[in-house]
């Protein structure tokens, strides 16, 4: 999923639980329980088709899109008082988009520790959709178009909720 709706699940969690450290808990474990639902990126990109390089140059410019995204979100949240900024809220979004950074910085560096975060991540994102589950997709994946309707209302959800709650 986008990182957007990450940061607004996160954000969520946050401005519902007081203490910080519960909120980057449960807004990481949030990400995998998100991108277990089909979400149509798995394949946007066909990697036989660019070098290893080109590959990492392309996540770093969807990570810094991503990345823009949130930056935007949290400055309407916090210049419109819809959210007052509290250390539940930031470490809830932190924790909820932190699964994809460590995921890209093990992507581009092959840490060796992150690879269990990695493994862990690629089993949530592909579960419903991976070809060796034919009896839930027929092994197609989620269309893009269809995938970006499912993002979008994942995030009207979350935004309502940080709201009206």
């Amino acid at each position: 999923m986008f990182l957007t709706v990450h940061a607004a699940s996160g954000i969520f969690i946050g401005s519902q639980v007081s203490a910080p450290w519960l909120a980057f808990i449960l807004g990481f474990v949030s990400h995998w329980l998100l991108d277990f639902i089909p979400h149509g990126d798995e394949k946007v990109i066909d990697r036989s088709k660019f070098s290893e390089s080109r590959l990492k140059k392309m996540l770093f410019y969807v990570a810094a899109a991503d990345t823009l995204g949130i930056i935007i979100l949290f400055y309407f949240l916090i210049s419109t008082e819809t959210i007052v900024l509290t250390s539940g809220i930031l470490w809830g979004m932190l924790g909820a988009v932190a699964p994809d950074y460590l995921w890209g910085l093990h992507k581009i560096t092959r840490i060796r520790v992150l690879k269990p975060l990695h493994k862990i991540h690629n089993w949530f994102h592909l579960k419903l959709t991976n070809p060796r589950y034919p009896r839930l997709n027929r092994g197609r994946g989620l269309p893009f178009k269809l995938g970006s309707l499912i993002q979008l209302a994942a995030f009207i959800a979350f935004f309502l909720l940080i709201i009206y709650l």
